[in-house]
């Protein structure tokens, strides 16, 4: 979700939260509060740090990654 938030424009976890409470709610029934929700993004920053890193290799753009 964030992933997908962060390219829909949103730069915060609030932001990205309540699009997805908003607009998704009946796909995601166990989305939790917005801290619930930030606190498990920051505890995911290895694993979107990877697919950062596989989605620039995989497009030719990881000379430009920061690593």
């Amino acid at each position: 979700m964030e992933v997908v938030g962060e390219f829909l424009g949103f730069s915060t976890d609030k932001g990205i939260w309540t699009y997805f409470n908003h607009h998704w709610r009946e796909w995601f029934p166990g989305l939790g509060s917005r801290a619930n929700f930030a606190k498990q993004a920051s505890n995911l920053w290895v694993v979107k740090q990877k697919l950062q890193e596989k989605l620039a290799r995989l497009y030719g753009l990881y000379k430009w990654a920061i690593v």
